[in-house]
């Protein structure tokens, strides 16, 4: 006698299978910032950050009525940020621990911590395991950080080209983010939303192009010190 599925597991199935060929196929992008537009200062040493986003309507799944559904999945960074001079830092970025991606970030308004402050951000790398070359660009606004709440905020664009046949092509992913940096550099958390006009790249994609994407990073000098006492 042939085993009938439970109608939930079907559903749960496509869940699963689509979040992996996204991931294998199209790669990781980077889409949370989960950084103001301050460098790290050099002298504190490097700061770590650990950053989890979710895509609500990322994937298209199949539900228990064998229709078609808008699912989302979870993404997870990580990256450690090193100063390089008073404006000038570097990141080595994770993305979906499947990658790496090294940005330098540099700020070209302000002068110290104390008060407004505009950066630009570009980095460039591989993600999918190697499968896509990714670079992208960033401008980013905040606060002052010397206050206990630093807002920050600005617009991105990225892209990926594919080094594998079985890489999927895509077209440019553009938009716009805004977070909220509470606690201070030794140790805060970041809860931040993204707003991305992001083309389908895979049939198994979601055929909305807009995607909300809120994460929460936390960050600080005090994670690695944890690790490393």
């Amino acid at each position: 006698m042939p085993i009938v599925p439970h109608p939930l597991s079907a559903s749960v199935y496509s869940l699963l299978v689509a979040s992996a060929c996204a991931l294998l196929l199209t790669g990781c992008l980077p889409y949370a910032t989960g950084t103001t537009a301050h460098p790290v200062d050099e002298a504190d040493g490097p700061v770590a950050t650990t950053t989890v986003y979710a895509v609500p309507n990322g994937l298209e799944g199949i539900d228990e009525n064998d229709q078609d559904e808008a699912v989302g999945y979870m993404g997870l960074d990580t990256e450690i940020r090193f100063g390089v001079n008073a404006q000038t830092d570097v990141g080595v970025r994770l993305p979906g621990i499947s990658g790496v991606v090294v940005n330098v970030k540099r700020r070209f308004v302000g002068a110290d911590t104390s008060g407004f402050a505009m950066a630009v951000m570009g980095g460039t790398g591989f993600i999918n395991y190697g499968q896509n070359w990714y670079f992208g660009g960033t401008l980013i606004a905040s606060g002052p950080e010397a206050a206990t709440l630093t807002p920050y905020g600005g617009s991105r664009i990225m892209q990926t080209l594919p080094l594998s046949e079985s890489a999927a092509s895509d077209t440019p992913t553009v938009g716009g983010f805004f977070g909220v940096r509470i606690g201070n550099r030794q140790l805060g958390i970041s809860p931040e939303v993204g707003l991305y006009y992001d083309e389908p790249a895979l049939d198994i994609s979601n055929d909305n192009p807009v995607l909300f994407i809120p994460s929460v990073t936390i960050h600080g000098r005090g994670l690695l010190d944890d690790l490393f006492p």
